[in-house]
């Protein structure tokens, strides 16, 4: 049976804690429907899971009985997700898909080529906290705000131990072992030859994925797949 997993920010102690979050409590009681007796699982997006049975519950409120407590390591690799704004929903679903696939770090970059400019930053909040609760993950990935091609090179350079931009010309991407790697994705027309050369300059490594040119969210999900190899 389906355990419904949640994202709680509030410290829970003790074995008795009463849920008074009034969208999570519409969740579980409206929408949902999760019936007392069943089981859910809480986690605070740094690796702290609690499994608990549901006792009572309410308009207001849910009572929960903490089972049991899981303080789960921080992931070995951190990749940082660099992604040009894509038209329509495609920054969505790449934020969506790359999040179930391990993404640690969330930058939007605005590049020469970017046709849309404009994020609603809640709107990916909610998609980041609702992919995460689905995967199992037990750590929320940060979205930081929207950068500019440069000021982008010069935060992965400063935060990443391996910086990576990916370009059909470039050599062909394979995974190292490093505990942090930036990827730089972009947009639909691609990198311009000026934003290639310079990344460059800065020791950050041109490269390509091993299948035909592929579109920018797709790139996004099967390049963070193969960063985490």
């Amino acid at each position: 049976m389906k355990i419904h997993r949640f994202f709680y920010q509030d410290q829970i102690e003790g074995t008795s804690y009463i849920l008074l979050d009034e969208s999570l409590v519409h969740q579980i009681v409206r929408v949902l429907k999760i019936e007392p007796g069943e089981y859910i699982e809480i986690f605070d997006g740094t690796g702290t899971v609690h499994k608990a049975q549901i006792k009572t519950t309410s308009k207001k409120e849910v009572h929960l009985l903490i089972e049991h407590t899981d303080h789960t390591p921080a992931p070995k690799r951190k990749v940082g997700l660099f992604i040009s704004i894509l038209k329509k929903e495609n920054t969505e679903l790449a934020i969506e898909k790359t999040v179930e696939v391990g993404v640690s770090e969330i930058i939007p970059i605005i590049t020469s080529r970017t046709i849309k400019s404009g994020l609603k930053k809640e709107r990916l909040q909610t998609i980041i906290k609702e992919a995460t609760e689905q995967s199992g993950r037990a750590y929320l990935p940060t979205l930081h705000e929207t950068h500019n091609f440069k000021d982008a090179l010069d935060f992965a350079k400063s935060h990443f131990d391996r910086v990576v931009l990916f370009d059909p010309k470039g050599s062909l991407f394979s995974s190292k072992n490093v505990d942090s790697i930036a990827l730089f994705i972009g947009p639909e027309g691609g990198f311009t030859d000026d934003e290639i050369t310079t990344a460059e300059n800065t020791g950050v490594e041109i490269s390509s994925l091993p299948t035909h040119i592929l579109r920018g969210e797709t790139a996004a999900i099967i390049g963070t797949y193969n960063a985490l190899l």
